[in-house]
């Protein structure tokens, strides 16, 4: 059997492609045909389109079973914040947190500060929003009501904790 390890370009789990070896790293990513959402540079887009064509193919593979080494070794999201703070090569972009700007387990607060930051992408989960009515992502606010809060006062990346399985706080 072979062993994959799923990437998203984040500190986890780039973590894990570093220190973690398998047969195949594959990157995963989302596609959009949201214009707002693309990425600026089209050369980038182009030469990444090609790649996903020349590589998107189908086969028979044996069921998969997966492990999870981070947790298997208790590697917390603090260790892992650590060996990226020492490891000054490799920098993540203003406002990191994880891949989903919009990730609807995020605090409505720190959405709002998201939004501030990726307004068009923001404004990509309203729209769904607003097209599957009465349907939201999250329990009793939407994203419209989200992306228009008027902080009290300045709020930064700093003030809120990452998202670490699917939670994140102030």
């Amino acid at each position: 059997m072979k062993t994959v390890n799923s990437l998203s370009g984040g500190k986890s789990s780039s973590y894990i492609a570093l220190n973690y070896k398998a047969d195949f790293n594959v990157f995963s990513l989302v596609r959009t045909n949201d214009k707002l959402c693309q990425y600026p540079d089209k050369k980038v887009r182009q030469i990444v389109s090609d790649l996903i064509g020349k590589r998107n193919k189908w086969g028979m593979v044996e069921w998969r079973k997966p492990s999870f080494p981070l947790i298997d070794n208790d590697i917390t999201q603090k260790e892992v914040q650590q060996y990226w703070n020492k490891n000054k090569s490799v920098k993540f972009n203003k406002g990191y947190y994880n891949n989903c700007v919009g990730c609807f387990h995020r605090n409505p607060m720190f959405l709002n500060k998201m939004a501030q930051e990726h307004r068009n992408k923001m404004e990509w989960f309203a729209k769904m929003e607003e097209e599957n009515k009465p349907n939201t992502f999250i329990k009793d606010v939407n994203y419209k009501q989200i992306i228009n809060f008027a902080p009290q006062t300045e709020i930064s990346f700093d003030d809120f904790n990452e998202c670490d399985s699917g939670y994140c706080g102030l």
